[in-house]
């Protein structure tokens, strides 16, 4: 999610994507479209619902099929919204719906995919040679992957065993980065230090928290949930 928001961020400093735009010229079916703006999914105030039962069900009924932003999002907007647009999701349950479809708005937008703009706008400019969005057929031979146990099972599966195109494709932004340690590392002092490609910088502004205490909780400008060391924050409040 921090690499797509990122990705973003540095696409709405250069002109290329408007946050006030909505988001019914792209997908025109989602639940309020004509009323969520760009910077509502990166606020987590579009309102929707925040089940993602449905990618479970979906991934798990062919492990090998390959899906596209749009068919995700095409599974999401049979859901009922929960709140109105404008409305913070306290718990960010939301937070994976919204991040799939500003995915999709930016592959629309630059006519690329989301492996190339985040390579475009995050990992080149910041020379993170060993971070990429895969689907599984170019994994590192030396990947490391751990063990997961099906709903209604009970022996522990190794992902190597079984394809995981599905769960790579159905929901990007959050299964389908490789990187490695010293990638992450550097990317986190970027990120502390305000080095983001294009100067682009992040504020507390773009990501609203709970009694205005994201500061406290998130670090300033850092789009990446709980990074710590966070800068003093003004009500005093500290992680």
């Amino acid at each position: 999610h921090s690499l797509v928001k990122q990705a973003a961020l540095a696409l709405i400093a250069d002109g290329t994507v408007d946050p006030t735009a909505t988001i019914d010229q792209w997908f025109p079916d989602q639940p309020n479209a004509d009323r969520v703006t760009v910077q509502m999914l990166l606020d987590i105030t579009h309102g929707w619902a925040t089940s993602t039962d449905f990618i479970t069900e979906n991934l798990l009924a062919d492990l090998a099929r390959t899906w596209t932003l749009a068919e995700t999002l095409g599974l999401a907007n049979a859901q009922p919204p929960v709140a109105a647009p404008g409305t913070f999701d306290q718990t960010w349950d939301g937070n994976t719906i919204g991040m799939i479809a500003l995915a999709g708005v930016l592959e629309e937008v630059t006519g690329s995919s989301l492996a190339d703009i985040v390579h475009d706008h995050v990992t080149e400019p910041l020379g993170l040679s060993h971070t990429f969005v895969g689907v599984g057929a170019d994994d590192p031979a030396d990947l490391q992957l751990g063990l997961f146990v099906l709903p209604g099972g009970t022996d522990a599966i190794d992902p190597r065993d079984l394809s995981s195109v599905a769960f790579r494709t159905i929901d990007p932004p959050s299964s389908a980065v490789i990187t490695t340690v010293p990638d992450l590392l550097e990317l986190l002092d970027a990120w502390s230090t305000g080095d983001y490609p294009g100067g682009i910088r992040a504020t507390s502004a773009n990501f609203p928290m709970l009694g205005g205490q994201g500061d406290a909780y998130l670090g300033h400008g850092i789009p990446f949930n709980g990074y710590c060391p966070c800068e003093p924050a003004a009500d005093g409040v500290t992680p």
